[in-house]
């Protein structure tokens, strides 16, 4: 398997890269791991990603943070557009990484080694446009020559972690504490809330159109429109990431229960969408991950 060193990526003298990459329809990396932090942040498009051999939906908004030694590979669904960070850890002093660790779920995203760590980060379009304005700052900061360049680029690395860990301690504690109530990507922002608190009971078109003040004949139009996804397929490959999590850690339970405890009525048809979704049937992936 490929690694990506830091060093071939970085212009400067930090050890920080950071670019905006465009990937056409239907676009794959191949299976990777990285000698760094990485992080994730979808601008426009869709595609999944797959980190740990664990399967994520992926919309604009979405963030991830790959621990240095995860596994990655990445598809297109539509034209993808995202920024992509790489960066060490050891950029900052032992006290500034202390101070880091006073976030509760620090350790946990940048430094993990475990493989069945959650690393994405479902934000509403308000945080995702704090997190992007960050983003933007570091790339200034990052492709400028004037005196302090490298000190500000520092700096808004600085904030855009403590930001992210702000963001995953609000979404655990409360998902609609990120969204602003006159905010004109409430509706969107409700709907994402709606199916993430949902999404393992049988979908219902009209709780999820009264949550986001829209009609029911509009909610899927309406989604598709602002993320460029479907809606039955978000809500698909989020009940896989879950079904995935449960092949892992209840190899006690069958296929059967394991689809129904995922919103699946149906086994069978749970098995067409998990294999088209990762490639692999159930039962394969749980052999799979049993090596």
């Amino acid at each position: 398997m490929k690694t990506f060193h830091l060093k071939d990526f970085k212009s400067g003298k930090l050890p920080i890269a950071l670019n905006i990459q465009r990937w056409k329809k239907d676009n794959v990396s191949n299976e990777h791991l990285h000698d760094c932090v990485e992080v994730v942040y979808v601008l426009s498009g869709n595609g999944v990603n797959f980190i740990n051999n664990m399967t994520y939906p992926t919309i604009a908004g979405d963030l991830y943070v790959i621990a240095r030694g995860a596994t990655h590979t990445f598809y297109s669904n539509t034209e993808l557009v995202f920024y992509n960070l790489m960066f060490h850890l050891a950029l900052f002093s032992a006290k500034e990484q202390e101070y880091f660790r006073e976030h509760p779920g620090f350790q946990e995203l940048f430094e993990s080694r475990e493989r069945n760590v959650r690393c994405k980060l479902s934000l509403p379009p308000p945080a995702a446009e704090r997190l992007r304005t960050l983003f933007d700052r570091l790339r200034e900061e990052l492709t400028g020559t004037a005196p302090g360049a490298q000190l500000g680029a520092k700096a808004y690395l600085t904030l855009l972690i403590n930001e992210i860990c702000r963001c995953r301690e609000a979404l655990r504690k409360a998902p609609s504490s990120l969204t602003c109530g006159d905010n004109p990507f409430n509706s969107l922002s409700r709907i994402i809330e709606y199916i993430n608190s949902s999404y393992l009971r049988p979908f219902d078109l009209e709780q999820a159109a009264a949550a986001a003040g829209l009609s029911p004949s509009y909610v899927g139009e309406f989604f598709r429109a602002r993320t460029g996804v479907p809606l039955v397929r978000y809500l698909s490959v989020l009940r896989v990431e879950k079904a995935q999590q449960l092949l892992r850690e209840r190899p006690e339970w069958s296929i059967t229960e394991i689809a129904s405890r995922c919103g699946f009525e149906d086994s069978s048809y749970f098995t067409r969408v998990f294999r088209k979704i990762t490639g692999r049937t159930p039962r394969d992936y749980r052999k799979f991950i049993g090596k």
